[in-house]
């Protein structure tokens, strides 16, 4: 399945309880404040709809598929995004 980059953000009203309640629905983990991981089948741009209705009409969203192959690293993330990381995606060195 599809591993994707999930962002938002939040411009005038910051009710983000519909938005977690989808990333909790998703299984997604969060690896920032406003961006999450989450294995979907996708297309994008069905993710994105279904976090836009999640969200205000003013916000914010990105969706971007990561390769499997990609490189990463992170500092002071959140534990669970970087163990989701490990997971889906195996650290490599430059």
């Amino acid at each position: 399945m599809p591993l994707y980059l999930l962002s938002y953000d939040a411009h005038f009203d910051r009710d983000y309880a519909a938005l977690y309640e989808l990333m909790a629905v998703w299984n997604a983990e969060r690896l920032h404040e406003s961006l999450w991981l989450a294995e979907r089948l996708g297309p994008a741009e069905v993710i994105r709809d279904f976090m836009i209705r999640a969200l205000d009409g003013d916000d914010s969203v990105a969706v971007i598929e990561l390769a499997a192959a990609a490189q990463w690293t992170n500092t002071r993330a959140q534990v669970g995004g970087t163990n989701w990381l490990r997971q889906h995606i195996p650290f490599r060195h430059g």
